[in-house]
């Protein structure tokens, strides 16, 4: 339960991160605005750097999170609507190679 809990805390917290980061750009655009070019410049950049942080973060944030709840769905029972896993797995056995044309199989 807790386990699942952390795993939606860290998705919505990275919801929240994409949501302030939207916030930032349209304040990074704002600040090329500011008539003093070198204070512009300083402002702009401060923000740009804080807005790739912030959206790296938030990417790892979001896939930690989606990580961990697969993570805790796959401890338990099969999910229902979940797809049948042996014929995922179908493709990587080797009788299921796709020959080439005018080969024979080395069988």
């Amino acid at each position: 339960m807790m386990t699942k809990l952390s795993a939606y805390l860290k998705i919505i917290f990275a919801v929240l991160l994409y949501i302030i980061s939207a916030f930032t750009f349209v304040d990074y655009i704002y600040s090329l605005l500011i008539p003093d070019t070198v204070t512009a410049m300083e402002n702009a950049f401060g923000k740009l750097a804080i807005l790739i942080f912030m959206l790296v973060l938030a990417k790892f944030t979001l896939a930690a999170g989606k990580a961990q709840l697969q993570e805790k769905q796959g401890d338990g029972i099969e999910q229902p609507g979940s797809p049948d896993t042996s014929d995922a797995n179908q493709l990587n056995r080797p009788e299921s190679e796709i020959q080439k044309p005018g080969k024979e199989a080395d069988k």
